[in-house]
């Protein structure tokens, strides 16, 4: 059981930028979605609400693959030749395929779900593609045309182009093509297209879903709007869209039938539009730009360049001196820094655990070399595992004393970033 556990939690590890990802997007999207319902919903003002929903879109879908390094900038690091340990075993490399497995079907299956959901959407595209073939042109303006056939059961629009059922006519047909023009319009389209994109790409967040329900409904409060201010008795219009229910157009279009609820009705009767406040912006803007903080900014990651030069790490101490302010640089037993890395690997045991549970990897140490020559504040800056991360801390920890580095003629403290690779080797037959 507890090797089954080991192994579990070793895969999640290995799948830790997945599991991430998802976590950060669902963050994400649950936070900007109660940020929309509880203050933003509220403002009276459809072009706002259009655009916070858009931008609260992009927030989901974005903010959890951006990474932005960032360290302490009050000192820089020398990097020191990792130390490897090797040990042998007959299930190393079948629990490393075994793992590598799971995680590539989990990719592969991502990837399909994210394909079906595409070729949905090219079949909607091919959808409305048949219908523009198949009807008769009836009607050409600026910037739009209207199409008309018996098969088309409800009023849609898509892109610039209006599709009408013959059975429309008069008053009714009027305010049918005034609604679908408002959405050529107003580009809603675009909107349609854009979020059913970013669904095909992170299918997995229900956020997404509710984030397109609210931005359709904000799209018919605005077409109905544009109605009723061209002139269109309310009455008569609200008739309009109880008979339009009845029938079916592609999904990613735009009609008349779309989000049909009570609060449309209430919304006819108040059509004043009102500006977004300071406060309301003020609120969101703070809350996005914390977001982005939490969820876009990490601490810097431990890559030396080739040649083994300075780099930024998370931790440090005011006194500590940077390397390259150090005249004279400690040196191990009468030796270099890759001394020490010889002394630690010949210290170093593999622990029996993490060779029966299959456990390996990269342990990223930092220590201080002190003024007096020991070695101080062993810490793990980035583990593996337990078992691993405390023999690498151990062995470190019982380092013989140094000769410590000065600075204008003073012993200093100097500080060291060193990794330990504890690698298993598969026995061969």
């Amino acid at each position: 059981m507890n090797a089954l556990l080991n192994y579990i939690t070793e895969l999640m590890l290995y799948m830790s930028g997945y599991l991430i990802f998802i976590a950060e997007s669902l963050f994400c999207g649950a936070l900007t979605y109660l940020l929309y319902r509880l203050f933003l919903s509220r403002v009276q003002n459809y072009s706002f609400q259009r655009v916070i929903l858009l931008i609260s879109l992009l927030i989901t879908v974005l903010f959890p693959v951006i990474d932005i390094p960032v360290s302490n900038p009050v000192i820089a690091e020398f990097f020191i030749a990792p130390a490897h340990v090797t040990a042998i075993t007959n299930s190393a490399s079948q629990n490393i395929m075994n793992k590598d497995l799971i995680t590539n079907s989990l990719w592969i299956l991502y990837l399909s779900i994210s394909v079906i959901f595409l070729f949905r959407l090219l079949f909607q595209l091919f959808k409305i593609y048949s219908f523009k073939q198949n009807c008769m042109l009836a009607e050409s303006g600026i910037g739009y045309k209207i199409y008309s056939s018996e098969s088309i059961d409800l009023p849609f629009s898509f892109g610039k182009a209006v599709f009408m059922p013959l059975s429309y006519i008069g008053e009714e047909r009027k305010m049918a093509i005034r609604h679908e023009l408002s959405h050529i319009d107003r580009n809603h389209t675009l909107d349609v297209l854009f979020v059913n994109l970013l669904i095909s790409l992170v299918w997995f967040n229900p956020f997404l879903y509710l984030f397109k329900k609210k931005l359709v409904e904000v799209h018919e409060f605005e077409a109905d709007m544009d109605v009723i201010n061209n002139g269109a008795n309310i009455n008569e219009y609200k008739e309009l869209l109880f008979i339009a229910q009845f029938g079916v157009t592609p999904d990613i279009s735009n009609s008349l039938h779309k989000s049909l609820t009570f609060k449309r009705f209430f919304q006819m009767e108040n059509l004043k539009q009102k500006k977004a406040g300071m406060k309301v912006i003020t609120l969101f803007s703070a809350a996005i730009l914390l977001l982005f903080y939490v969820t876009s900014f990490s601490k810097t990651a431990i890559l030396p360049d080739s040649n083994n030069k300075l780099f930024q790490t998370q931790d440090t101490t005011s006194k500590t001196i940077p390397f390259v302010m150090v005249e004279v640089k400690p040196t191990f037993q009468g030796g270099d820094e890759n001394v020490f890395t010889k002394w630690v690997a010949s210290k170093l045991v593999y622990p029996e655990q993490a060779k029966k549970d299959s456990i390996q990897g990269r342990v990223i140490l930092q220590f201080i070399v002190a003024e007096n020559g020991k070695v101080e504040n062993v810490k793990v800056v980035r583990g593996v595992h337990p078992v691993l991360d405390k023999e690498a801390v151990r062995v470190v920890s019982l380092s013989p004393a140094w000769e410590p580095g000065t600075a204008k003629g003073k012993k200093v403290k100097v500080s060291y970033t060193f990794p330990v690779i504890f690698q298993l080797s598969h026995k061969k037959k």
